[in-house]
C-alpha cells in the first residue's frame, strides 16, 4: 500500500461469519480513501474459517490488508483491543464492518487530530444531555450533534463513523479483558467512553456530513445495534457504579460544554 501522509496511522476493524459476504463493500471503501494508512488490520473471530475466505476479501491482502484470526470472546471489542495492544505508539483509526465510508473519512479524522492532538476525533457523535443534573436516557441524547466544533467530554463517539485515537491516550485498564467481559462486553462504545472519562480525554467532531455512513443492506439486523439500542442505559449505570463516576460533574468539566 502506498503511503502518503505525515501522520503514521493504522486502521483497525473486526468482523465475523455473518458479515463475510457484505464485508468487501466496506473494505473497498477503506482502500479507496484519499489518505492512505500504514496498514489496515482485519480481525476475524473464530466463527470464521480464515482458510476459506472468498477472493472478494483476500484480494485486498496484496493491497495492504492484514488478516488476523482471534477469539470471539470479546465480540465487537476485537476491532480495537489487539491493535491498541500491539501499536501503542501509533495513531489508530477504528471502523465498523457494516457501512461504506466516505473517501475523505481518514483525511478528515487526521486533519482534526492535527488541530486537537489531545482529543479523540470522531465522524459521528452524540451530545450527552441532562435534566436537573441527571443524565438523560441514551435515546434522549442528541444524535449526530453538529453545534460543537471543539473538544468536549459531553460528546460521545460512535464507532460506526470511524474514530481516531491518539497514541497512548487511554489508560491501561482499557485492555483489561476480564473487566471488559464483566462490565462492558456488549457495548464497546460505552466501555471506551468510560475509559476516556477516567483520563479526561475529550471527543471532537470532524465536521464531516452526513455523520452516519451509508449502511450496507442487511447488516444492521445482524449487529449489536439490535441488542444495544434498548440496553445502553443499563450498561451506562453498570459502568457508573464500577468506576464511581458522577456523570454531571465529570462531563461538565469539559471545555466548551453548554449547560442544559
Amino acid at each position: 500500500m502506498e503511503y502518503k501522509n505525515d501522520v503514521p496511522f493504522i486502521v483497525s476493524l473486526a468482523s465475523y461469519n455473518r458479515r463475510i459476504f457484505t464485508l468487501p463493500l466496506c473494505l473497498e471503501s477503506l482502500f479507496a480513501q484519499t489518505l492512505k494508512p500504514r496498514k489496515i488490520i482485519l480481525y476475524l473471530d473464530d466463527t470464521v474459517d480464515a482458510t476459506t475466505l472468498p477472493d472478494s476479501i483476500t484480494q485486498y491482502i496484496s493491497r495492504g490488508l492484514e488478516i488476523v484470526q482471534v477469539s470471539s470472546e470479546l465480540l465487537s471489542h476485537n476491532k480495537y483491543y489487539y491493535t491498541f495492544s500491539r501499536y501503542k505508539d501509533y495513531v489508530i483509526i477504528t471502523v465498523d464492518d457494516d457501512v461504506i465510508y466516505n473517501c475523505n473519512t481518514f483525511s478528515n479524522l487526521i486533519e482534526t487530530y492535527k488541530r486537537y492532538p489531545y482529543a479523540i476525533s470522531a465522524t459521528r457523535v452524540l451530545y450527552m444531555t441532562f435534566n436537573s443534573k441527571i443524565l438523560n436516557k441514551y435515546e434522549d441524547w442528541i444524535s449526530e450533534y453538529d453545534k460543537l466544533n471543539t473538544p468536549s467530554l459531553r460528546l460521545f463517539a460512535t464507532g460506526v463513523g470511524g474514530i481516531l485515537y491518539p497514541p497512548n491516550i487511554l489508560p491501561d485498564l482499557t485492555l483489561d479483558k476480564q473487566q471488559i467481559i464483566e462490565y462492558g462486553l456488549h457495548s464497546d462504545d460505552m466501555w471506551l467512553k468510560f475509559m476516556e472519562l477516567l483520563v479526561n480525554a475529550p471527543v471532537v467532531w470532524t465536521g464531516q456530513k452526513p455523520q452516519h455512513p451509508p449502511q450496507i443492506p442487511g447488516t444492521r439486523e445482524t449487529g449489536l445495534y439490535m441488542t444495544n439500542r434498548f440496553k445502553n442505559d443499563s450498561y451506562l449505570e453498570t459502568l457508573e457504579k464500577r468506576f464511581n463516576i458522577n456523570m454531571y460533574e465529570a462531563l461538565n468539566s469539559s471545555e466548551g460544554c453548554v449547560d442544559d
